[in-house]
């Protein structure tokens, strides 16, 4: 299993259209370093930061299962409603009929189905891998299980730090689908809390000399891709479900503003991407975390879907996926590289990781090259694509999905690649 951390974060725990969208092992090298890393206490090792700064520690949860009464049958649109949120995909039968790779993605994911269903490992939102499944199976247990998990999450982590949690612990697709189905207000109010708490000051011009939003500045010491995705997904979900928050400090969140953030957040996001479609930053030694790329590509294709289609959304994504597959991809590895640049260690000091090859985040990065296919015809996207999928199920690659974290960040996004190749 991965332990990847970074040094600026002690973190608590490591269709289009919805009709005709369902129709021994060795592991992964464990050199590199993640920012978030899994523990079960619901605590910071020490203290929370955002931004960079440091602020008051999480107050830790009760990390038992608090009581819900017994899940309702699933209404008969129940599998559209998610796709309302997810988007398109195939049923596991419809998959299984376009060759033996992508019949061995299905049979991975139910020989590595974890066991555990905790809070804790919803990290990477685990109840969007469940609610998926469950819209490409119609199998009710799936269901139950994403409606647990997120439950649980947003009860034992995000209700019980006050909505105050990690950027990176900010996942709130799950909490959308779980207030669709079930009308729960309480998942409603989550998404937009955290968005008031953890993430609205990186799009804010705090800090730094001259002030400059995080979201826009490359020499941020907090920085990367992942958290402009974990922003704007925040942003755009409030949108989706019309939400509004007002902190205990008085700061208030709107849902009339949500179209003026999301437009703000958008702008700051393109303004640091590269001319060549890759990102720099500084915690990651100039370079960029490849992974991170494919999230951020997966909202931008969200908010180009559900928001409103800015033209610069589908360059924006072709530069990006034009540059990780002309530079980072390794053909021989059917993998890419897990940073564009060697980063061990970074000017913090900290092991972020280099160039080797990390096939096990392949399914964080497939989804936006059958955005592109389908969005332009151009067979290249999808021969692409396939090699990603044939990467994926690679045991070389695969046997690292027994870890709870690596077998959400294989299925959390890689579903959408199905429907759309």
């Amino acid at each position: 299993m991965h332990t990847r951390s970074w040094h600026s974060l002690a973190i608590v725990v490591t269709c289009l259209g919805i009709a005709a969208c369902i129709d021994s092992q060795a592991l992964a090298p464990t050199s590199r370093n993640e920012i978030a890393t899994a523990t079960s206490s619901g605590t910071a090792d020490s203290a929370v930061f955002t931004a960079g700064r440091k602020e008051k520690q999480q107050k830790a949860p009760d990390d038992t299962t608090q009581s819900a009464p017994p899940p309702s049958p699933p209404s008969s649109d129940a599998a559209a409603i998610i796709q309302v949120v997810l988007g398109q995909t195939r049923s596991v039968e419809a998959t299984a009929a376009l060759g033996d790779v992508f019949a061995s993605y299905d049979k991975l994911f139910d020989r590595y189905l974890p066991s555990s269903n905790a809070w804790s490992d919803n990290y990477y939102d685990r109840g969007v891998v469940y609610y998926a499944h469950y819209a490409r199976t119609g199998d009710v247990t799936f269901l139950n299980k994403a409606h647990d998990i997120t439950l649980a999450y947003r009860q034992q982590y995000v209700e019980a730090n006050n909505y105050q949690v990690s950027p990176h612990w900010s996942l709130v697709r799950g909490l959308e689908i779980h207030y669709r189905l079930t009308g729960d207000v309480q998942s409603r109010q989550a998404i937009a809390g955290m968005y008031a708490w953890a993430l609205s000051s990186f799009s804010q011009a705090l800090w730094g000399d001259p002030k400059i939003p995080d979201l826009q500045n490359p020499n941020s010491a907090y920085m990367e891709n992942r958290i402009q995705a974990r922003v704007l997904q925040g942003a755009l979900s409030s949108w989706r479900m019309n939400a509004s928050f007002t902190r205990s400090d008085g700061i208030s969140f709107s849902a009339s503003e949500w179209p003026s953030r999301l437009r703000e957040i958008l702008n700051q996001i393109l303004s640091v991407q590269k001319a060549d479609g890759s990102y720099s930053w500084v915690q990651i030694c100039g370079g960029q975390l490849n992974y991170m790329i494919g999230m951020l590509n997966d909202v931008l294709i969200e908010y180009y879907r559900d928001f409103e289609p800015d033209p610069r959304i589908p360059e924006a994504v072709e530069k990006a996926n034009e540059y990780l597959w002309t530079t980072q991809w390794k053909a021989a590895d059917q993998a890419f590289s897990y940073a564009s640049v060697d980063c061990a260690p970074n000017s913090f000091g900290t092991n972020v990781g280099g160039t080797e090859a990390a096939g096990d985040l392949n399914g964080l990065m497939i989804a936006s090259f059958g955005w592109l296919y389908q969005r332009t015809g151009d067979a290249k996207w999808r021969i692409r694509g396939d090699a990603i999928m044939s990467g994926l199920i690679l045991q070389r690659w695969a046997g690292a999905y027994a870890s709870s974290k690596q077998f959400n960040q294989a299925f959390a996004e890689s579903y959408r690649y199905l429907g759309w190749r």
